[in-house]
């Protein structure tokens, strides 16, 4: 099963056909576009985590295009390879914010395949922590709406360390729904 999705955009299909063969081997699905337009079309139908663009393409350059694509979900990770690298064009990409990672034609496979693949990983590391805080926060105010509604069930007895005192536990389950029942005759029988 594929960890995460690349999308690679160049105007060059040779370059896009050598560049899916040499990242073939890596748990991720490869997507290609041979245009920004087609590229942001895929994006809009289709979940990626790596957007891996060319600078020089027909019609847009790889820093306007990435852009659009930060513009359409700053959650992607941008990366530019170029075969045309300037100190100027990485200055532009990088400090705009628009990339997260620079890599000049040619380049090691190896070496691009294994930054993918890290910026998969840490994307999905982000998307889980985002859902836990928001799983958190709800469930927070799930608690807070029932301290405020039924107070007496979250009462809890505490010795003097505020250690929780359990008190007499019931043997078995019909004894423990019984001494629940009894300290809270409100509860619905059927729940």
């Amino acid at each position: 099963m594929a960890i995460g999705k690349l999308l690679i955009v160049d105007d060059e299909p040779r370059v896009l056909s050598g560049l899916r063969r040499s990242l073939a081997r890596h748990d991720f699905e490869i997507a290609t576009s041979e245009s920004a337009v087609d590229a942001l079309r895929l994006l809009e139908s289709d979940d990626f985590d790596v957007v891996l663009s060319d600078n020089d393409m027909p019609g847009t350059t790889g820093t306007e295009f990435l852009r659009q694509v930060r513009d359409f979900d700053a959650s992607l990770v941008r990366f530019m390879l170029t075969g045309k690298a300037t100190l100027d064009l990485a200055i532009e990409a990088i400090n705009s914010g628009l990339i997260h990672r620079f890599f000049t034609k040619p380049t090691t496979p190896l070496e691009l395949g294994f930054e993918i693949a890290e910026a998969i990983s840490q994307r999905a590391l982000l998307s889980g922590s985002r859902k836990l805080l928001w799983e958190y926060r709800k469930q927070a105010a799930e608690l807070e709406q029932l301290k405020r509604g039924q107070p007496e069930m979250l009462k809890v007895d505490r010795d003097e360390t505020g250690a929780v005192l359990l008190g007499d536990i019931p043997a078995d389950c019909t004894e423990f729904l019984k001494a629940l029942q009894d300290q809270f005759p409100d509860l619905d029988e059927a729940s």
